[in-house]
């Protein structure tokens, strides 16, 4: 009886799938934390934005800094030691003059094996006092 041997063409087939994953699986899962850590970026950049504005509308109707402060903190939901929120009044306390709020906050990024450093996200926005 004659056997003659014909190649698994599957088996090298899954082999071959097999190495082709191993190989792009990693590029895969990097763009996927790419993509999830810019949204994050995004949405606390959106969240600053809001904050911001919000504490200077309520910094032009009077509110004590230290008011303003603890509002801009409960708004956003930040820890205190990554943000910072500062009010001033550059042209002094009266109405109609110029309240400045600025704020910013020190994203840590998901993915530390790409050596980023925190992301610091800026934002000051001015208004006009409304009162004394």
């Amino acid at each position: 009886m004659l056997v003659t041997h014909v190649p698994d063409t599957f088996s090298r087939a899954r082999g071959q799938a097999v190495i082709e994953t191993a190989l792009i699986l990693p590029l895969l899962i990097l763009i996927s934390l790419g993509v999830v850590e810019f949204g994050l970026i995004f949405h606390n950049s959106y969240k600053l934005t809001c904050a911001t504005r919000e504490c200077a509308r309520i910094a032009s109707m009077g509110m004590p800094a230290e008011d303003v402060s603890r509002r801009f903190r409960a708004t956003t939901g930040f820890k205190s030691e990554t943000c910072q929120i500062q009010v001033s009044y550059p042209q002094g306390r009266k109405a109609g003059n110029p309240v400045l709020v600025r704020a910013s906050y020190s994203h840590n990024t998901l993915t530390p094996v790409m050596g980023f450093t925190p992301i610091v996200l800026r934002d000051s926005l001015a208004m006009s006092l409304e009162s004394n």
